[in-house]
């Protein structure tokens, strides 16, 4: 599977954003991640080795490296306007998730785990010519413009339809700063315009669909020993979550072996761990269908399809939640 071009080890990046953290005495929560230099970030790591490794054997392994979510001002603002709609479980105060947030990455470090926040990921060697266009390629996938239905699309002037097209929208991308792509990319923008026939243009209107539940960074992949899979959420609002991991993931030279598609459904948290050598214990939920399970259990189901790839598994029936759990080789 196709690495990252702008790949980079994780020791490094964590290195860098330590000492920059350090250096700039960063207390609390902060707008954005901080921009230590290009060189520093992409030097090799004396760690490197440690991580050439992506895995994990079992639940109590200690965790070298753990990739968070703040909240964030744009995307949760928005989910904390109707908490039941976003997943949440009561109304939330904005201030204080982001200062306990902070107080967790915090606790991590003291521990010796070294935490990286999504927008660390993402931000990192933005000032290299591959990494920011790889930024701008993400954010592309998550800006959509639309012509208002309201127009009729045949009396469109020639040089209006350049206004909903991909490239406008490319030279909206390049002109924004690396922070702006990022909020791009967390709040999932839709703009409808429609052409006033005055000298105003367009009139818009924008929506979103933000990434209320990122913080859940735990939700979206399965540590195996051999990788990380990639998990089908079961709510719609969250399969984008999946794909910004997956990023973040590749961009940080993390081993992918694949992803579960439809009609399985599988979330990070019902792995359990290997029962005996060579063998996976699943604790199945809810959230969790038999064709998720299949998808971490060769011999039992086809192979494990690539991110982007075809139809993965099979599955139960659809809304059918197994009870008990299941074991197979691995």
């Amino acid at each position: 599977m196709r690495a990252s071009p702008s790949e980079v080890d994780v020791a490094a990046v964590v290195e860098a954003v330590e000492a920059a953290e350090a250096a700039a005495a960063v207390v609390g929560p902060r707008r954005a991640a901080p921009d230590p230099s290009a060189a520093l970030l992409l030097q090799p790591s004396r760690e490197v080795l440690a991580y050439s490794t992506t895995g994990a054997l079992h639940e109590n392994d200690v965790a070298e490296v753990v990739i968070v979510c703040e909240p964030d001002l744009h995307s949760n603002l928005m989910g904390a306007l109707h908490p039941a709609g976003s997943l949440y479980e009561r109304p939330v105060n904005m201030a204080a998730c982001t200062e306990q947030h902070a107080a967790f990455r915090a606790a991590l470090r003291r521990h010796g785990v070294r935490c990286l926040t999504v927008k660390e990921v993402l931000l990192h060697g933005t000032d290299s010519v591959r990494a920011r266009c790889e930024l701008e390629d993400l954010a592309a996938g998550r800006l959509l413009y639309e012509l208002d239905a309201a127009c009729d699309e045949r009396l469109l002037a020639e040089r209006d339809r350049f206004f909903v097209g991909d490239a406008y929208k490319r030279s909206v991308l390049e002109a924004m700063s690396p922070e702006q792509l990022c909020d791009v990319v967390l709040t999932c923008p839709k703009v409808t315009v429609l052409p006033s026939f005055r000298d105003t243009g367009f009139t818009a209107r924008y929506a979103f669909e933000p990434l209320t539940n990122m913080q859940y960074t735990r939700d979206s992949a399965v540590t195996t020993a051999r990788g990380l899979v990639l998990a089908r959420l079961r709510s719609q609002q969250r399969q984008k979550e999946v794909e910004l991991l997956d990023f973040c993931f590749r961009k940080l030279g993390l081993k992918v072996l694949g992803a579960v598609h439809a009609p399985g459904y599988l979330e990070g948290t019902p792995i359990c761990f290997p029962a005996f050598a060579g063998s996976l214990t699943l604790s199945a939920r809810g959230r969790l269908l038999h064709g998720g399970c299949r998808a971490l259990l060769p011999g039992r189901r086809p192979a494990l399809q690539p991110r982007g790839g075809g139809a993965a598994d099979g599955g139960g029936p659809a809304g059918h939640a197994p009870g008990g759990g299941g074991a197979g080789r691995v």
